[in-house]
This record gives C-alpha cells, sequence and structure tokens, in this order.
C-alpha cells in the first residue's frame, strides 16, 4: 500500500512567523524526511512552487 502526504503552507502565515520560528518547522520536516528515508519508506519528495 502507498500513500501520498500533501503538504500546504498559507504563504501569508509563513511569512508571518519568525525565522527562530521557521527553523523550528524546517528542523521538524527534516528529521521527519530522515526517518523515512532510514525506514525506507520514503519514495519521492517534489516541491511545488508558491503560489505568488
Amino acid at each position: 500500500m502507498k500513500f501520498l502526504i500533501s503538504m500546504h503552507i498559507n504563504p501569508a502565515v509563513l511569512d508571518a512567523l519568525t525565522d527562530e520560528e521557521k527553523a523550528a518547522i524546517g528542523d521538524g520536516h527534516g528529521e521527519f524526511i530522515k526517518a523515512l528515508k532510514a525506514s525506507g519508506e520514503l519514495i519521492n519528495t517534489q516541491a511545488l512552487r508558491r503560489v505568488s
């Protein structure tokens, strides 16, 4: 069984965050991706452009 995880971040919310908050989100996401890779569950990641 395969799953698709789709994430949407509202640009206005992201722009309102402090640099520290953005770093915390990035660090958490990085750890999540690292765990998926280590378990062999990650097939691919793909980023889309910002709406603007």
